[in-house]
């Protein structure tokens, strides 16, 4: 289920990349999309940020969550002394 929302999430943020860099394109010949190319970079930009850091921040949780479960096995570390 983790695996099928980071495809959904790494597909949506695709697109939004494709639609800004689509504006962009289009700003050049036509400069009317000049407004609605920087409305698209105002808002798609960090919205595609936050969903690449999620992303990562998943891949990492899981990471995380196996080092404690090693910490915690290692047992009392004040006896060792």
């Amino acid at each position: 289920m983790r695996l099928l929302k980071n495809i959904i999430k790494i597909s949506l943020a695709t697109a939004f990349i494709a639609i800004v860099v689509f504006l962009g394109i289009l700003s050049i010949d036509n400069p009317t999309f000049v407004v609605v190319f920087g409305l698209s970079c105002a808002f798609l930009a960090p919205i595609t940020i936050i969903i690449f850091g999620s992303i990562y921040k998943n891949i990492n949780a899981d990471k995380r969550k196996d080092d404690l479960n090693k910490l915690l096995k290692i047992g009392n570390i004040d006896g060792a002394y």
